[in-house]
């Protein structure tokens, strides 16, 4: 891929063996400000639904997961995204694709969960 692209940010915090700055994977400033704030319901017998949150195609074309041969090759070279926030295991994390997913707009929301029960008043 053109590192180009992925102007301003391309380089991470880790170091590889001669001291330079490990590529970032992914690279860029979308997926290296990820907003990773998390959410609990208080109330018992309400379940957040985490998955099926992101769009099909992404899941199914656009973010795929290294083989594990390939991320063992490059960890000199690259900083993977678990490594700069640990409780995402890979691209494949709907949350992370989520957030990828740019806004038409300025003012955006982004869908967390998805609740799959009517609430009552109180709930």
């Amino acid at each position: 891929s053109d590192l180009a692209d992925c102007d301003p940010l391309k380089t991470g915090f880790l170091k590889q063996p001669n001291g330079d700055p490990k590529v970032l994977h992914p690279c860029g400033l979308i997926a290296n400000s990820y907003f990773n704030d998390t959410f609990d319901l208080v109330t018992s017998g309400i379940d957040m639904l985490e998955t099926d949150i992101s769009w099909e195609s992404d899941r199914e074309f656009k973010f795929k997961a290294l083989p594990d041969a390939t991320k063992a090759a490059n960890m000199d070279e690259y900083q993977f995204i678990n490594q700069t926030y640990p409780d995402v295991e890979d691209v494949t994390n709907e949350h992370f694709i989520v957030w990828m997913r740019v806004a038409a707009l300025p003012t955006f929301r982004k869908l967390y969960a998805k609740i799959d029960k009517t609430l009552e008043k109180g709930d």
